[in-house]
């Protein structure tokens, strides 16, 4: 099926039918002619976004028909130009550059629902204040270059839910509560590429799926529990190229969990608890290796010490001596590029010459983690 374009704008324009920016709907417009389509109605269409301040908005926002498991419904923000921001860039420190997003912005108590699946998400600035999901998702959608900061500060916050086969990719995420559940819920099937997540409170991402999920490369920090909270019994769950920084456990996998957990190539430093915590854990079984450990306070692994033993190769644990070891600036910048001299440029395998999220080759085994290596003589810097 071929993409239909429709344009939306603040206050809308011309005829308000959404065919032409000359013609523009608002946003509210723009929901309740996609609602009325029925199920799967929206399939091809794609409503662009120009760049605004679409907020205030006192109501939640349901978007209750979405496309086809063929054709998808296409939510996307643009500057000038359909297609402009569809790049998704990051500027010096790894931030998602937000710069002409439109800004969907939301009073207290409201937020997004999507609740159908086969939806796209991109280049949209979003930030409810809610003290569930701020964006409240559902099975089969994907969020791409988006910026998602729910302000609630409420115990039960989370600042996105997805479920089954859903994708959140090249993303920043926050939940702006000091105590809550965590930046991003999921259950099964979800992949979570390429973000950055971060919040005072509660976990990063937190899985309560049954079965596999994929962690990909994604930057998480500061984060008042785990910066990667398993709590699903069955399934293991793919957890490689991320650098988790600054969380109490990096890692916490719940004791009953089952399935095979593969925990490869990650920078793992400055937690306050463990490194990866499996809480006694007798179910399942693990791959632990590749991964660069230094700095966490209670241990780097606690739990399926035959798994760990076993599959111990190429686990980093030097430590020369704090943040600055491996990270240009993680304290005052939240630079989580990788210093050249970082231990973490001892790993690799020997099929290839980089682990991790450098984004380049290097001539000799590079770095792990979810940011590029760093250094001043180098042609290049690539981060994520």
């Amino acid at each position: 099926m071929a993409i239909t374009e429709y344009y939306v704008s603040v206050a809308g324009a011309g005829a308000h039918d959404g065919t032409t920016a000359g013609n523009a709907w608002t946003l509210s417009e723009a929901i309740t002619a996609n609602n009325a389509l029925g199920a799967g109605g929206a399939a091809g269409r794609r409503y662009n976004i120009i760049t605004g301040a679409y907020t205030a908005r006192a109501a939640t926002d349901t978007i209750s028909v979405g496309g086809t498991a063929t054709s998808p419904a296409i939510w996307r923000g643009y500057n000038s130009a359909i297609g402009d921001l569809d790049n998704g860039t990051r500027d010096a420190y790894g931030v998602l550059t937000t710069t002409n997003f439109p800004d969907i912005g939301y009073d207290s108590t409201y937020g997004l629902t999507p609740s159908a699946g086969h939806i796209v998400f991109m280049n949209l600035d979003i930030a409810p204040n809610r003290g569930s999901a701020g964006v409240n998702g559902t099975v089969n959608q994907t969020y791409q270059n988006c910026r998602i900061v729910n302000s609630n500060t409420g115990g039960s916050t989370v600042g996105i839910y997805v479920e089954l086969g859903s994708r959140i990719v090249n993303c920043d995420v926050s939940s702006g509560a000091s105590s809550g559940v965590s930046a991003i819920s999921c259950d099964e099937t979800v992949h979570i590429v390429d973000c950055r997540i971060t919040s005072p409170g509660a976990a990063g991402i937190r899985s309560t799926g049954t079965a596999y999920n994929a962690i990909h490369n994604n930057t998480i920090y500061n984060r008042g529990t785990s910066g990667i909270d398993i709590q699903g019994n069955g399934g293991g769950k793919s957890i490689t190229g991320n650098t988790i920084y600054a969380c109490v456990d990096a890692i916490n996998i719940i004791s009953t969990a089952s399935g095979h957990q593969v925990i490869v190539g990650n920078m793992i430093t400055d937690n306050s608890g463990y490194g990866i915590d499996f809480n006694g854990g007798t179910s399942g079984t693990a791959m632990v290796a590749g991964n660069r450990f230094r700095d966490n306070v209670s241990g780097n692994t606690n739990g399926y010490a035959d798994y760990v033993s076993a599959t111990n190769s190429r686990n980093i644990t030097t430590d020369t001596g704090g943040a600055s070891t491996d990270y240009v600036d993680a304290a005052t910048n939240k630079d989580f590029a990788i210093v050249y001299d970082s231990p973490g440029f001892e790993e690799g395998y020997s099929h290839r010459t980089h682990i991790g999220a450098c984004g380049f080759e290097l001539p000799t085994p590079a770095s792990i983690g979810a940011a590029a290596w760093n250094d001043t003589t180098a042609p290049n810097r690539t981060l994520t």
